[in-house]
């Protein structure tokens, strides 16, 4: 083979390598761009009207929250950009996972970000939220469109300890 036929080829082979990687790239795009499916069926329960998977995926690690020291929660709070977090619960939806719980605070507005762009991506993942304050469930119900509301664990245990019960009951 001569010089000129090797480049002439060569170059075909480029262009259909080329055209190779865009129609893969379109098709990953387009499979991204569909509603996630469950692969696997988990057990589910019934809380009211919903079927919810009986495994929650929680927002511990998308906030950066391990129980494991500040080194860990900054790098926890580090990889799960509002993208990594939104593929996350995306995947976790394809492994059968039907229920997420957040935590909400007005303050924090990449929560609400990512469920949006979850829902924006077709998930039908079902949330609950926890919030801790009284004056935070309007905005939250308004923000989330969670199935639920319940107090948060962590503020619980602090109104308990500082003899601040009632405001809990009254939740």
């Amino acid at each position: 083979m001569d010089r000129r036929n090797f480049f002439s080829r060569l170059g075909k082979v480029t262009i259909a390598s080329s055209v190779a990687s865009a129609v893969t790239a379109r098709a990953a795009e387009k499979r991204a761009e569909q509603p996630p499916v469950a692969e696997v069926a988990l057990p589910t329960i019934s809380l009211g009207p919903h079927q919810l998977s009986r495994l929650v995926v929680g927002s511990n690690p998308l906030l950066g929250y391990s129980y494991m020291g500040p080194h860990s929660d900054r790098l926890m709070r580090e990889y799960f950009t509002v993208e990594r977090s939104v593929e996350f619960l995306l995947a976790c939806e394809r492994a059968g996972i039907t229920a997420h719980q957040f935590s909400y605070s007005p303050k924090r507005p990449t929560t609400v970000e990512i469920l949006r762009k979850v829902r924006e991506r077709g998930s039908r993942m079902k949330v609950f939220c926890l919030a801790g304050r009284r004056e935070d469930i309007r905005s939250a119900i308004a923000e989330t469109q969670p199935i639920a509301i319940v107090h948060h664990g962590g503020v619980t245990d602090r109104c308990f300890a500082a003899g601040r019960s009632s405001v809990v009951h009254d939740f």
